[in-house]
This record gives structure tokens, C-alpha cells and sequence, in this order.
């Protein structure tokens, strides 16, 4: 269980001029704890179209690939972009209406969730761009990063992604919409590096998988789907892909999960999921310990004041 509980204080609010806001969360509960967010978002109006029309300093979620709320994605793991991990820096966003968005990060690489440790990582740069036609029922995107490293070793990551809007496709007779997400990454294989990673492997790894991927490049994809059948009840199915090593389509990680968004009331969400976990290397099924290779039915209840 986590509480979450958030501010956000406006220091400046000048209509048509610009806006000042202190943003910051901080997490209390058995599966995490420690600061989140914690960021100053100046969004100036600036005349000149070449000059940024949001700033973030502080400690932030990184404009990153495909967002969505769950924070267990495999390509959220695999490029250490989860939900849970935070950098500190700066990220300058700009927007062209109703058509593009670009994000440029650069940040120092601290990136655990409330320990400010940073795993040898010095900085990192994150363009993250976004196109998303008016007339048309679908998004486009594509992210990159890349971290410097005091080792030599540089972690990177690269995603396309994209979503397609069934109600601007259908002419509103079904609402929903599908996501899809493709991943590339080298060097976040290592779970001293990145922790997330240990969801992955066994705590007493006897065949040596988890040192023979830890400079592998990994792939991995995500496809989710929703159905809104009205304005409180929503149907989800995701399905997750990734390969620890590119070279190696046998050693792939799968999950299918189903469930459903349920509007409680207006700050009340019920979120329920049935994973099938599908681990297809032989020696990896034997590692019942990693928590990938476990099938879980989850129940999570989002409430905010």
C-alpha cells in the first residue's frame, strides 16, 4: 500500500504573461517511500516560437516513451523510465498547437526514487518528441537517452510509440483508444544499475543469465487497449514483450493482463488486472523466485483530495 500525498503551490499566476508553480510528492507506504517530485513548472509566454513554453527544474518524471500509469510496463523497466524513477535536472518543452510537442531533458543522472543515488551515472540527455495531427486519429512519438557513465559504460535507450483514438476512427461509435510502444536498450541489463531489473532475475542465479545479458542489447514492446463502455467503466487488456538479449527471440519474457477501470466517483478509481506470466526459456521457468516468471491478479484503488 502507498500514500502519495502531493502540493501544488502557485507562486506566480499572471494570465497571458506566465505561470510559477512548486510541484512536489512525496510517497508513504510498504512498496516505496521518499520524495517523488519535486519541481518548480515556469511556464512563460514567450512571443519568439523558438523559445521554450514550459521549464521544469528540480526532480521530475523524464518525458520518456509512452506514458501510461502503470508502472510495471516491461519497456518502462527495461529503460529504467518507470513511474519510480526520477532525475534531476532541467526539461524544456516546447508546442506547436494541436500538432507537436518536444521535450529536451538534461539531467545529472540521479535516478533512485528517494535516495539520490546515482549508480556511477554522471548526466544524461532525453530528447522526447511527439506529433499528433488534428484531423487525423492517431499519435506518434519517438524518445531517446542517453547516459554518461563514470565506468565507460554509457546506458542508452530508444523508443517509437504511438497511440490510435477508435473514437476519432469510428466517428464516435466506439470510444477507446489502442498504444503501442517499441524499445530498444544497451546496459540497463545490470540490476546494480538498474533495480528494476531484479524483477527479472532469480536471487540465486546458479546458470549465470543474469551476468551473460548484462551488457546485452535488450528489446522489448507494449501494446494496451481500451474500451470505454461508459463514462465510469473502461475494459483494459496489455500485453508486454521483452528480450534481455536482442539476438535471442527463445529468451523472452510475456505477459497478458485483462481487467478493468472503474469510476468510483470522480477522485475514486478501482483498477483490477489478471497477469498471465509466460517465461519461454526452459531454464528461466525454473526460477519461480523471479517475480516475472509469476502470474498475479492485482486490485489497486486510486483515490485523491
Amino acid at each position: 500500500m502507498v500514500a502519495a500525498p502531493s502540493v501544488n503551490v502557485p507562486i506566480i499566476d499572471e494570465p497571458d504573461v506566465s505561470s510559477l508553480r512548486m510541484l512536489a510528492t512525496v510517497d508513504f507506504g510498504t512498496l516505496s517511500s521518499g520524495a517523488r517530485e519535486i519541481l518548480l513548472l515556469w511556464q512563460p509566454s514567450f512571443k519568439d516560437g523558438w523559445l521554450p513554453t514550459s521549464i521544469m527544474f528540480g526532480k521530475f518524471y523524464l518525458p520518456y516513451g509512452l506514458l501510461t500509469d502503470e508502472h510495471r510496463t516491461y519497456v518502462r523497466m527495461q529503460s529504467k523510465t518507470s513511474l519510480r524513477d526520477y532525475e534531476m535536472g532541467v526539461s524544456l518543452g516546447w508546442d506547436a498547437p494541436e500538432l507537436l510537442h518536444f521535450d529536451l531533458s538534461l539531467t545529472n543522472g540521479f535516478q533512485s526514487a528517494g535516495g539520490f543515488t546515482n549508480a556511477d551515472l554522471r548526466y544524461a540527455i532525453t530528447p522526447n518528441l511527439r506529433w499528433n495531427p488534428p484531423n487525423l486519429p492517431f499519435m506518434l512519438g519517438a524518445s531517446y537517452s542517453r547516459h554518461i557513465s563514470e565506468k565507460g559504460v554509457n546506458p542508452y535507450s530508444l523508443s517509437g510509440f504511438g497511440a490510435l483514438s477508435l473514437g476519432r476512427l469510428s466517428g464516435g461509435l466506439i470510444k477507446g483508444s489502442i498504444l503501442g510502444e517499441y524499445c530498444v536498450s544497451r546496459y540497463w541489463n545490470e540490476a546494480t544499475r538498474n533495480e528494476r531489473m531484479g524483477f527479472f532475475y532469480s536471487s540465486v542465479d546458479t546458470s549465470g543469465f543474469q551476468q551473460a545479458v548484462s551488457e546485452s542489447q535488450s528489446a522489448g514492446y507494449y501494446i494496451e487497449t481500451n474500451l470505454t463502455l461508459n463514462q465510469r467503466f473502461t475494459l483494459v487488456y496489455k500485453f508486454d514483450d521483452l528480450r534481455l538479449d536482442l539476438r535471442f527471440s527463445g529468451d523472452s519474457f510475456q505477459r497478458h493482463g485483462a481487467g478493468f477501470n472503474w469510476h468510483l466517483l470522480s477522485n475514486l478509481i478501482l483498477m483490477t488486472r489478471l497477469e498471465i506470466a509466460v517465461v519461454h526459456r526452459e531454464a528461466l521457468k525454473t526460477l519461480l523466485d523471479a517475480k516475472a516468471a509469476q502470474s498475479v491478479g492485482l486490485a489497486m484503488l486510486r483515490l485523491w483530495l
